[in-house]
């Protein structure tokens, strides 16, 4: 995946340690929003030109339109979920149905929005946050 985009949680008394998500809470949270759903698992992704890919159990699609349809964006591993800053429009970045729905979400675990850089994402205006020299990995 090129530059992406993480959903985690912070303990509360320290933004240095990761608090996990669980796969189920990650299940509900994904299940309470109309224009997300998650993967059937396991299934097997056709990426064009010939390649696939496994899905993990807790992987979602969102939906993007009725011309767009339903398309592959959260991948789901081990206690966090990541999407691909590529498929954003990033001049329009409150206003995009991937960031919307990831944002609501994360706002549903109590989770932030960061990128491979560690900048944080406010999650109402998408606007990177002062002062977030966060590390996601």
């Amino acid at each position: 995946m090129a530059y992406a985009l993480h959903i985690f949680r912070f303990t509360l008394d320290n933004e240095d340690f990761r608090l996990p998500i669980a796969l189920q809470e990650w299940k509900e949270a994904v299940g309470s929003q109309d224009s997300v759903r998650l993967i059937p698992y396991p299934t097997r992704l056709d990426l064009g030109h010939g390649g696939s890919m496994e899905t993990n159990d807790g992987d979602a699609e969102v939906f993007l339109g009725e011309a767009r349809g339903w398309h592959p964006v959260f991948h789901w591993f081990e206690d966090s979920a990541s999407f691909s800053a590529r498929a954003l429009d990033h001049d329009n970045l409150a206003s995009d149905p991937i960031f919307r729905a990831a944002a609501a979400i994360a706002r549903r675990l109590g989770a932030v929005i960061s990128g491979d850089d560690g900048e944080q994402y406010d999650l109402d205006t998408a606007a990177v946050t002062p002062d977030s020299e966060i590390n996601p990995d």
